[in-house]
C-alpha cells in the first residue's frame, strides 16, 4: 500500500506491506517525512517499522495483538523519537479488538503504545462489497477520525482519511489518501 498524509507544515509518504499466513501477520512500513522547513536542516525523516501480529477469532470477537520495533534514520539529532510520536528505540505494541454486531456493523477498540499511549474507540460499517467506513475517536490525542476504503478492482482498493484535532495543536486537520493491492 502506498499512501500520503498531509499536515499543515509537513507531509508523510508511506509505503506499507503486510504478509498474512494462518492468522499471523508480518508488516513492514516505511514513512518519509517531508517538511517545509528545508533551510533548518529538518527536511527529511526516514523511518522503518517492522511488526508481527496474531489474530484470534472468537465467534463475534476478533482480537489482534502486534509487537514491533522501529528503526531508521531520523535527522533530528536531539530527538530520539520519530516525528509522529513513535520512538524507534522502543518496542511498538498494539491491541486491536473488534466486536461484530452483525454482518455489516462492528465496534472497534484500538490501543497502541510506543513512546506514548493511544486509545481509539470507533465503529465501522460495510455499505456494500466495495465500501467500508469507520468513524473513531482517539481519546489521548482528542481527535475524530473518518476512514473510507473503497475496492476499485477485485484486488485493488483506495482509502481516504480525515482527522480533526479537537484540542489546539500544531495542526488541526490531517488528510490522507492511499492505494493498495492484495496479492
Amino acid at each position: 500500500m502506498v499512501g500520503r498524509d498531509i499536515y499543515r507544515d509537513r507531509s508523510y509518504i508511506n509505503l506499507y506491506t503486510t504478509y498474512e499466513y494462518r492468522k499471523w501477520e508480518i508488516s513492514i512500513s516505511n514513512s518519509q517525512t517531508l517538511s517545509r522547513y528545508r533551510d533548518r536542516g529538518r527536511e527529511r525523516d526516514k523511518n522503518l517499522y517492522i511488526s508481527i501480529g496474531r489474530e484470534v477469532d472468537l465467534e463475534k470477537h476478533i482480537v489482534k495483538i502486534s509487537l514491533g520495533k522501529g528503526v531508521g534514520n531520523n535527522h533530528h539529532s536531539r530527538n530520539s523519537g520519530c516525528s509522529d510520536g513513535r520512538d524507534r528505540k522502543n518496542i511498538l505494541s498494539s491491541i486491536d479488538y473488534n466486536y461484530l454486531i452483525n454482518s455489516s456493523l462492528d465496534l472497534n477498540l484500538y490501543y497502541e503504545y510506543s513512546r506514548y499511549s493511544s486509545l481509539s474507540v470507533g465503529s465501522g460499517y460495510i455499505f456494500n462489497e466495495s465500501l467500508y467506513s469507520i468513524l473513531s475517536y482517539n481519546i489521548e490525542r482528542k481527535s475524530i477520525n473518518i476512514l473510507n476504503s473503497y475496492n476499485i478492482l477485485k484486488d485493488t482498493f483506495i482509502s481516504f482519511g480525515y482527522t480533526h484535532m479537537v484540542r489546539e495543536s500544531s495542526y488541526r486537520d490531517i488528510y490522507s489518501i492511499s492505494i493498495g493491492n492484495r496479492f
